[in-house]
């Protein structure tokens, strides 16, 4: 949630100091700095909102998290809140983080938690419900409660707790990026304006000069557009950045005014924007040649574009050579792969990859290293010397344009556990492994996904390369050689993030001529059961731990192969038709050596677990369930995996039940509790799982079937819940499967 905050660069010493003197930019800039923020801070005089606003890249987020973490800015708010308590909270947008960092519901999670740590006397107000359902409950069903939190409960509870702070503090609040939110940026302003009337908040907020934010906070408040009055901390960065290079520094103060000409061409060309003068400086002094002069620096400076987007093109296409540009392609793709993956498992502390990670990714030849042998800790050396390859093609490849992120990765729960004597030096080698990676600004990331350039980078690569592959490799050698010490154990809360990342990303696979799909994820199978802590029940197995609480499971007949059902849960259609492929024409070569237990032809089947998400995945790591995986099932029948009218005992219920009786449940469920779309046109749709009752009915499943009553919905016939859909949400498909059902 914090780490747009945390990756927001610290303001270069003495710039930004003019925001605090309210008669610094007096003068020719009056009419755009018409009030200082320690005036508007300290007073009721200027509005309940100061405006920060400016060009992409001109320092909106800097001078945001410098206003937010200045003691000054403390000092000001409480001189104004005088006798009365102080609460502040801060949230930076990043519309290239999480869902979570981009939205309203994130927003109002990170500044109730904020505001709460502060004010926890709070809590019982502003969640008066859940706070007297928690009170009666005992410390089991406590530690057993899991929250999910919609907007408009969150709504309601910020509401809540607003009207009871306010009776007793001030607060004031910073949010950055208003541009960033995925929401209605047309509604954004009124939201803000709404929790700032009274005379007890106060709003510092940034954003890009987009008309509805002028608009929104023409009259709410001062406001400060960075580019037009930053022009002296540009000149002061422009001069302490030359001044760092002894050679430079020397000819500066010989020829004074070439010098000061030099430095005003920069600031001009910067035209108010801190990235590009940044990227800019890094470009010139890297290729400063002191043979040349002043004069050198300043025919590069005039080869570089003037506008972001032109000197990232510079940078990363045009200065490379194709086999330099593949490398930076390799880089973003694996990037952009785990962004996609982090944010469809809803996993926020997992989108930026880490060193640690993109080590084992990015080598081309560890293909056999991640299969073959056994479990190995790997040495300091051998961390320090992939992570400093690592990064040191990192900086080659994207020029700056990527960086690190001091905070150590807090998804990974493995690599930071470590023996007692690991000292100093290995703990920050390991520390520099877990950092993570992310693009400097969003206006990287944004250029590098525009279709042109996305092109350019994709014709450099090798067609078979695979993102999501490489990342799965990536995690079978991150548990194959692992930085700790190695330890049998049953801690499966530990792994289950990394394996959530690593199944997943084996479902995006497309490129896999080599079919190193199988092999990678049997390896996972293998390693987690070798590491795995197995008690005396023949049926343990780590990846039965996925399935719920083992007081539930004993109930029921075991899990046979807890993997392979866990695998097509995941939606592993590839995977899961060879193992089935393998066991059933080659009997125990396949899938029996990692993980098969005795076969129960009461446990539930593969079918079951195919179907499980038929019409929603509404907080759900799992994805939707798919057609193709339920045609290989269908067509791949034998006594491991039985057809749709087999019996078995259901895992929650403890009865009799069938994969077809589950599927039609599930659909009278969706449609009770209106998961299923009016005039759906959606492909993920009413189509998709139209089209799967469909393979199920081709496939021999009882026509006649009877759905028992449950506490919510009477008995009905397969046809009378055909019926019923079809009559409610008026979709062709449904017409089509009671023609289907007819013939039968």
């Amino acid at each position: 949630m914090y780490d747009r905050e945390e990756s927001v660069i610290k303001a270069h010493p003495k710039t930004f100091e003019w925001i605090f003197d309210a008669d610094s930019r007096q003068g020719k800039d009056e009419t755009e700095f018409r009030h200082g923020f320690s005036a508007w801070l300290e007073t009721d005089n200027y509005g309940p909102i100061y405006w920060v606003t400016g060009k992409p890249g001109s320092g909106k987020s800097t001078l945001m998290k410098y206003l937010y973490e200045h003691p000054a800015t403390h000092a000001s708010f409480r001189k104004w809140a005088g006798a009365l308590p102080i609460s502040t909270a801060g949230f930076f947008s990043w519309a290239s983080g999480s869902k979570e960092q981009r939205s309203k519901s994130g927003l109002l999670r990170s500044l109730l938690y904020q505001f709460l740590s502060i004010n926890p006397h709070l809590i019982p107000r502003t969640f008066p419900n859940l706070w007297t359902k928690i009170r009666t409950m005992t410390s089991k069903e406590r530690i057993a409660l899991h929250l999910e939190w919609d907007i408009d409960e969150l709504l309601e509870a910020f509401q809540l707790f607003m009207g009871a702070a306010l009776s007793e503090m001030k607060i004031c609040i910073f949010i950055d990026g208003l541009d960033e939110f995925d929401e209605d940026h047309q509604e954004l302003p009124n939201f803000f304006k709404k929790y700032s009337l009274g005379g007890r908040v106060k709003m510092c907020l940034s954003s890009r000069p987009w008309n509805m934010f002028e608009a929104a906070f023409q009259t709410t408040g001062p406001s400060v557009k960075l580019q037009e009055i930053t022009q002296s901390d540009l000149y002061q960065y422009a001069t302490d950045r030359l001044r760092e290079n002894a050679v430079v520094r020397h000819l500066l103060g010989r020829t004074i005014e070439e010098s000061e000409a030099l430095r005003q061409a920069i600031v001009d060309k910067a035209d108010g924007v801190f990235l590009w003068i940044k990227l800019a400086l890094n470009d010139i002094l890297k290729e400063f040649d002191p043979k040349q002069g002043l004069a050198g620096l300043r025919d590069r400076l005039d080869q570089l574009p003037g506008e972001l987007d032109g000197l990232y093109e510079k940078f990363l296409l045009q200065d490379q050579t194709d086999t330099q540009i593949a490398e930076t392609a390799t880089f973003f793709l694996l990037i952009e792969a785990r962004e996609t993956v982090a944010e469809f498992v809803n996993d926020t502390s997992a989108s930026s990859l880490t060193v640690w990670e993109l080590a084992f990714a990015l080598k081309q030849g560890y293909d056999d290293y991640a299969t073959d042998g056994d479990l190995a800790q790997v040495s300091d050396v051998f961390i320090q010397e992939r992570c400093s390859d690592t990064i040191e093609c990192m900086h080659q490849r994207f020029a700056g344009l990527l960086s690190l992120q001091g905070r150590p990765s807090q998804n990974h729960h493995r690599s930071i556990k470590f023996s007692g004597n690991v000292d100093g030096d290995s703990a920050s080698i390991r520390r520099l492994a877990n950092t993570k990676v992310t693009f400097i600004h969003r206006t990287v990331r944004g250029w590098l996904r525009v279709d042109s350039v996305r092109r350019g980078l994709e014709q450099r690569i090798s067609a078979g390369f695979d993102p999501h592959l490489r990342l799965l490799r990536s995690h079978v050698l991150r548990f194959k050689r692992p930085m700790e010490e190695i330890e049998h154990h049953r801690r499966f809360d530990e792994w289950w993030p990394d394996v959530t990342l690593a199944m997943t990303h084996a479902r995006y696979i497309v490129n896999d001529a080599e079919k190193l799909q199988r092999r990678f994820l049997n390896e996972l199978n293998r390693t987690l059961s070798w590491l795995w802590d197995t008690n005396a029940d023949p049926n343990d197995h780590w990846a039965a731990k996925a399935f719920g609480f083992f007081h539930v499971r004993k109930k029921a007949p075991s899990i046979w192969h807890p993997f392979l059902c866990l695998a097509t849960k995941f939606g592993l259609t590839t995977y899961v038709s060879e193992e089935l492929d393998a066991w059933i024409s080659q009997g125990n070569h396949g899938v029996l050596g990692h993980g098969i237990l005795n076969y129960d032809e009461k446990t539930t089947p593969l079918l079951t677990y195919a179907t499980e998400f038929l019409c929603s995945r509404e907080r759900s790591i799992y994805p939707l369930s798919d057609p193709n995986m339920v045609h290989n099932l269908l067509e791949r029948r034998h006594y491991i995996n039985p057809g749709p009218n087999h019996e078995y005992i259901d895992f929650e219920t403890k009865r009799p039940m069938t994969s077809w009786v589950k599927l039609l449940r599930h659909l009278r469920d969706a449609h009770r509790r209106h998961l299923i779309g009016y005039f759906d046109t959606d492909p993920n749709g009413i189509t998709r799982w139209a089209e799967i009752v469909r393979l199920f009915i081709r496939g021999g499943a009882d026509v006649d079937a009877v759905i028992a009553a449950d506490p919510w919905d009477p008995e009905i016939t397969m046809v009378g819940v055909m019926e019923m859909l079809a009559d409610t949400y008026c979709a062709v498909e449904l017409e089509d499967l009671k023609r289907l059902i007819g013939k039968k």
